[in-house]
């Protein structure tokens, strides 16, 4: 071989090598699945068309059902798709404590608009008559149950799931806005083009339906972006998205509640579970260890989930290495030690096999590092139209993309004369 076609040679197997990566992200954008948006309503997909296998899916759905299907439902979301419902989906009901982060949510808002300072802003400037052991309160305290509101320990000392905090929290959160709970959430969250209308009631807790709880849960995973539009900074989910209340902190000794602003509970007696430091923060549970263990509280879900925990199973469960979000009425079971977190961990390790993964295998993206894919060109197709398309599917296995053709209607012929073209 001549020297010049040596040289040459190396030069194609440098410009192969130097391509190489180029070849790669090149594949992984062709197979990086696409995050939608909703709009008037959700986009349906079938299952299998999100990598989501239909019989396990089905079978977790049944499982939440339990033995009153009557009363259970909810919607599942990959990539900003309906993948399956169940259920009245345009039930509205009450989701009890998973209403709690959309407390935190409008106090990220009432930060955003410089209606306060910050997490660390008193609470005591917003009017209240608070004892000298409460005046160091702070709104970071309220979201991360560590108040002391009601309880014998001062803020910040102890760790107590109360709920006469939390009514605490709601009605500062009035002050603040100067309207109900309800308003200042349609107003800040009108991108979301809600199905369903309202979304508190007038006890200021999330009463709404699974398809538009979902809607709100899609804006946590996609922290704060709506659509091409970042509502609220992705700061906010970066930063307290995640546990708060530390795994040491002690529990609070207090279980009969001193209300003395005579507030009333936004739910139940105060209950200071151990569950809690360590999982904890901003009004949202997280699949963290216990003391003394390196395993997550639910060993066959995901280490980055977080969910939202109503009693009466109304749960809201997210997923970010596997893209996916579970709004819904159920048996799900509970992550408190015993026979109903083994129900959970169950539960939850089905839907896991149904997105064809084992949990933590794959751990992009998370929540600290948020998902931004390219934006769909055009706009959202209507759910009768994705409906068709799945019973033409189900006819013609072997057509492919047929999602990416839109139904257009036939257009009604032009009364005007077709000009001539010049010459």
């Amino acid at each position: 071989m001549t020297p010049r076609a040596v040289r040459l040679t190396a030069s194609a197997m440098l410009c192969s090598l130097l391509a190489l990566p180029a070849l790669a992200l090149a594949a992984a954008s062709a197979t990086q699945p696409e995050r939608v948006f909703p709009g008037e309503t959700w986009i349906a997909r079938l299952p299998a068309e999100l990598g989501l296998d239909q019989t396990k899916l089905q079978e977790f759905v049944t499982r939440l059902q339990g033995a009153s299907p009557d009363k259970s439902s909810g919607a599942i979301i990959r990539h900003g798709y309906l993948a399956m419902s169940w259920g009245r989906q345009e039930w509205r009901y009450g989701w009890a404590s998973s209403s709690k982060p959309m407390l935190s949510t409008l106090l990220f808002f009432a930060i955003h608009a410089g209606k306060l300072k910050g997490v660390d802003d008193h609470v005591a400037d917003w009017g209240w008559a608070f004892s000298d052991k409460d005046r160091p309160m702070t709104f970071f305290h309220l979201a991360n149950m560590t108040s002391g509101y009601a309880c014998d320990e001062p803020p910040g000392a102890a760790w107590n799931y109360n709920d006469y905090a939390i009514q605490l929290y709601a009605l500062t959160l009035q002050r603040i806005f100067r309207k109900s709970l309800n308003e200042a959430a349609l107003e800040h969250l009108a991108p979301l083009q809600f199905e369903d209308g309202a979304i508190f009631d007038n006890r200021n807790r999330v009463m709404t339906t699974p398809r538009d709880f979902a809607r709100i849960g899609w804006f946590w995973m996609n922290h704060g972006r709506w659509g091409g539009r970042q509502l609220l900074p992705a700061e906010f989910f970066e930063r307290y998205m995640k546990p708060q209340a530390p795994l040491t902190l002690p529990l609070s000794k207090t279980h009969q509640a001193n209300d003395y602003l005579k507030i009333g509970s936004y739910g139940g007696v105060p209950k200071p579970t151990s569950w809690g430091p360590g999982k904890y923060g901003f009004n949202w549970w997280f699949n963290r260890p216990e003391a003394g263990s390196d395993h997550p509280i639910l060993p066959d879900a995901p280490t980055d989930m977080v969910m939202t925990i109503g009693r009466g199973g109304n749960y809201m469960i997210m997923m970010p290495s596997q893209d996916l979000l579970v709004a819904g009425r159920g048996d799900w079971g509970h992550p408190m030690p015993g026979p109903q977190r083994d129900k959970f961990n169950a539960n939850l390790k089905l839907l896991v096999e149904a997105a064809g993964r084992q949990a933590n295998q794959d751990r992009e993206p998370t929540m600290s590092q948020p998902h931004h894919p390219p934006q769909p060109s055009s706009q959202p197709t209507t759910a009768p139209y994705d409906l068709r398309v799945m019973r033409i599917k189900a006819k013609m296995p072997n057509l492919e993309s047929i999602e990416n053709t839109r139904y257009k209607p036939p257009r009604a012929p032009r009364k005007s004369a077709r000009k001539q073209e010049s010459p």
